[in-house]
């Protein structure tokens, strides 16, 4: 098996028995097949050249080496977004044979499973609801757009924040986790807004989180402000989530890049490096 750059992390979530987790993301799988329209195909051609470019194939090849090794070690995977690149009956069909690898699973979704043709629109809930039905059906075993899960009294929540955002239905169903009293450690795709993120990403250059400050986000450009900018709904769930002393730790990714700060409760917020480029997180919770 080709090693990992493997990064390893322990919670002390107040576990039963300590279980592990495996942590991916942002795989980005680019193909597209002969169901799939002339553009959408050489989207794929030129998107695998990105992701795939010192090494054809290892996109897919990495999923299956995480699979593997999360089942050797009796390890969760957990992938928080960008398993596939785009929307593409290639992808459609694939689903179910990568799903099938790991003996257990959880997932979240990223910006690129909703995304038809990367970069071709605004992409926001409206865009996002054109296709929900289609990538729910690709990842039946849990609701796409929130997902909780107990194991050893530790609760696991994923959920969907890719457009920079939190809706009231979104704050109804983590008041609802809350309140079975158990520590949780949530997955999301797009990490949350810290200073250290903030200054490890080059500022309003590169940052992409959610709940960056206005003030902060004056040399966005106007898509990048529009869709990041953070709405009332969005901070008013942040304020309650920072309040939470239930919070144990955030895992996310979408920056294709390894970092770690402080969230203002106090729990650790993980970002972990793209599996694209054969990444991973072994999470030991106790």
């Amino acid at each position: 098996m080709r090693p990992f750059q493997l990064t390893e992390t322990t919670v002390d979530a107040g576990a039963t028995r300590p279980f592990r987790l495996l942590h991916v993301t942002d795989t980005h799988i680019a193909r597209a097949d002969e169901a799939d329209d002339a553009r959408k195909q050489d989207l794929a051609r030129k998107r695998a050249a990105l992701f795939e470019a010192d090494d054809p194939g290892c996109t897919i090849e990495h999923f299956g080496y995480a699979a593997a090794f999360a089942n050797q070690h009796d390890a969760i995977l957990v992938h928080t977004g960008d398993l596939f690149d785009f929307v593409s009956h290639a992808h459609e069909q694939l689903a179910p044979e990568l799903l099938s690898l790991p003996r257990d699973y959880l997932t979240t979704m990223g910006n690129h499973e909703y995304s038809l043709y990367v970069g071709e629109a605004f992409e926001d809930a409206k865009y996002k609801a054109l296709r929900i039905d289609r990538v729910q059906a690709m990842f039946p075993r849990y609701d796409v757009r929130f997902a909780a899960r107990v194991v050893n009294g530790v609760n696991l929540v994923c959920l969907d924040d890719v457009y920079y955002d939190f809706t009231a239905e979104q704050l109804g169903q983590l008041e609802a986790e809350v309140a079975k009293g158990l520590p949780i450690i949530l997955f999301v795709h797009v990490p949350l807004y810290t200073p250290q993120l903030w200054e490890v990403m080059a500022g309003a250059a590169a940052c992409s989180a959610v709940g960056v400050p206005a003030e902060l986000m004056e040399g966005y450009d106007d898509y990048r402000y529009r869709q990041q900018i953070t709405t009332p709904q969005t901070r008013k769930y942040l304020d309650y989530l920072f309040g939470l002393d239930c919070l144990q730790a955030v895992f996310a990714g979408h920056l294709h890049l390894a970092h770690e700060s402080r969230l203002p409760n106090g729990a650790m917020q993980y970002v972990t490096d793209a599996q694209f480029r054969n990444a991973a997180r072994l999470i030991q919770v106790r």
